[in-house]
């Protein structure tokens, strides 16, 4: 239920690099800092894949832990990811020969730093030296692979520290993350906004805290109206402070570290009861949302280019709200349509193979709604 949330806010925060958003609703549409679905992300996977270590460690050696970890983890993301930067390359290629002339060499550029997992370190340097729009060209509706890069470093050095480390140093180096990120601006793609690990470090945090207590606060807090209340107050205050970030004081750190935080309690709340974000009518549709969101990350902004430039072709000069909401509704369609296909013919097959290479059986349900991250 909350990859739902999170992808809806993460498209909401997109949109507009791709269509003009009406000046009758700029001010609103902008002020939540939809972006920060991203950080909840983060938060889910730092969680989800601490948890896996630690199960995987009860009944195989460290050696095969990692081994069977880094296997599941490239059938698991690198198909699909390497697809649907094909596919943005592609879509970046039309715009770039239908006149955009320095969108070539960009294009090329943005998917060898997909392909090679620097997106985030090449994106700071494009946006900080403010070369998108020159030297970099094209290829912006592969920017979303900063995400997928920063994940995958993480993937590389996290089991390395925790399983040749210990608790301990896994404990003080997140803390040490999490204080730093707190305290430091993150200017907006600057290297702190692209290499922030702090959404990543309370999940796992949480998942040791929750391993060893987990239980106990299961039977005392599960089902209950205060946890449900708490968890919705804090899903709609991560966009809210994430937005005063800007608004307040630019970039506050303050501002964007409570944002985090709230995604924490929502992962935190999710995790002693899995049907406390659930919505009555729009429940199915949000879980469903939710195990495609991987495919959809991917592919939403090459759909909301191809959906922009179809609609600019067939009625140009159009920015009303409604011609806005056309084609955010027209992207989200066609994106979910994607991400299905993606899902059931790419994703699924290549984890089967990664689990029958580890000879893993298919985990237990999770307490978060997508068990398969």
């Amino acid at each position: 239920m909350l990859r739902g949330f999170a992808i809806i806010g993460t498209f909401l925060a997109h949109a507009p690099q791709f269509t003009a958003i009406p000046a009758t609703i700029r001010d609103l549409y902008r002020f939540p800092a939809w972006g920060m679905g991203v950080d909840l992300f983060f938060v889910i996977s730092g969680y989800l894949i601490t948890k896996s270590l630690l199960k995987t460690l009860e009944s195989k050696s460290t050696r095969d832990v990692l081994k069977d970890f880094w296997i599941k983890r490239v059938f698991r993301i690198l198909p699909a990811s390497i697809f649907w930067l094909l596919v943005a390359s592609v879509v970046s290629l039309a715009i770039a020969f239908n006149g955009d002339s320095s969108g070539l060499s960009g294009t090329i550029r943005s998917f060898l730093a997909g392909l090679f997992n620097v997106s985030n370190v090449y994106w700071s340097y494009c946006i900080k030296e403010e070369l998108v729009n020159s030297s970099c060209g094209g290829g912006a509706n592969m920017a979303v692979w900063w995400s997928l890069s920063l994940e995958e470093q993480f993937y590389i050095f996290f089991p390395l520290v925790f399983l040749f480390f210990g608790r301990t140093a896994t404990l003080v180096a997140c803390a040490g993350l999490i204080i730093y990120f707190s305290t430091n601006e993150r200017l907006f793609a600057d290297l702190n906004w692209m290499m922030r690990l702090d959404g990543i470090s309370y999940g796992v945090l949480l998942a040791l805290f929750m391993e060893r207590h987990g239980c106990q606060f299961r039977e005392s807090l599960a089902e209950s109206r205060c946890l449900r209340l708490v968890g919705f107050t804090c899903l709609t205050l991560t966009p809210l402070l994430g937005g005063l970030a800007y608004t307040v004081e630019a970039y506050n750190p303050l501002f964007f570290s409570l944002s985090v935080v709230c995604a924490a309690v929502c992962v935190t709340i999710a995790s002693l009861d899995a049907g406390a974000f659930e919505i009555k009518w729009v429940g199915g549709a949000l879980a469903g949302l939710g195990r495609i969101s991987f495919s959809f990350y991917l592919c939403h902004e090459s759909v909301l280019v191809i959906v922009a430039n179809l609609k600019q072709s067939l009625v140009p000069h159009s920015g009303d709200t409604r011609s806005f909401v056309l084609i955010l509704s027209a992207s989200c369609v066609a994106s979910t349509g994607a991400a299905l296909v993606s899902t059931r013919f790419i994703e699924n097959p290549m984890i089967a193979v990664g689990r029958a290479m580890t000879k893993s059986a298919p985990p237990r349900a999770l307490t978060l709604l997508d068990k398969r991250h």
